[in-house]
């Protein structure tokens, strides 16, 4: 019974098993469909997608699945589908580089907000960042702030014994990353006074 069920397996014509590749294609991607709908109903009952995040996540989840179900079915009906796969893996790979920029220039942008609402330091203040599991510092004077950096003053010595001053741009984001130890300048101005100010609040903070 078993020999004669496999031989009848292996006499399938090709139609049946490219038929049956096909559905199986077809389920897996309603699978997956199901299991993006439960991540993405679970991100928005924890308040991590909302409005405008949900519409985006849930129409790009939709057309990457399709597309790739697409794909492997093309293949199954022996439609070369190389050059197709290079240009989606390529468009894939731009927008992730474009998503990581764009959130990279936003998150700095809110965190020179919370910075002006904060307010943790001013321009003039000496800061220093502080990273006890690596043991780096950055420090120096606040002179200047603006939508996607802090900029500092340092003063340092070289090695031939001359003090020069040395500007450091680092990243708003960074300061809600680290510690930070703070010392009043002599001379000081709000942050919100900053933009436009670099040279006029470097000489009152010396």
């Amino acid at each position: 019974m078993d020999v004669a069920l496999l031989e009848s397996i292996n006499n399938a014509p090709d139609e049946i098993w490219l038929l049956a590749r096909i559905v199986l294609i077809a389920t897996l991607t309603w699978i997956t469909l199901r299991l993006t709908r439960r991540v993405m109903r679970q991100l928005i009952d924890r308040k991590l997608l909302t409005g405008r995040g949900e519409i985006a996540f849930r129409g790009i989840s939709r057309v990457i699945v399709l597309l790739i179900a697409g794909l492997f079915m093309l293949e199954q009906l022996g439609v070369s589908t190389g050059t197709v796969w290079a240009a989606v893996s390529a468009v894939l790979v731009m927008i992730a580089v474009g998503f990581v920029a764009v959130w990279s220039v936003l998150s700095n942008a809110l965190c020179s907000m919370l910075l002006l609402i904060y307010a943790p330091f001013r321009v003039g203040d000496e800061v220093e960042l502080v990273d006890p599991a690596n043991g780096f510092k950055l420090a120096g004077r606040v002179i200047d702030l603006n939508m996607l950096f802090v900029t500092l003053r340092e003063t340092i010595t070289s090695a031939d014994g001359e003090r020069e001053d040395v500007t450091l741009r680092l990243p708003n984001n960074l300061f809600f990353q680290r510690g930070i130890r703070s010392r009043p300048g002599r001379a000081t101005v709000p942050l919100s006074d900053a933009h436009g100010l670099t040279t006029v609040a470097a000489k009152k903070s010396v």
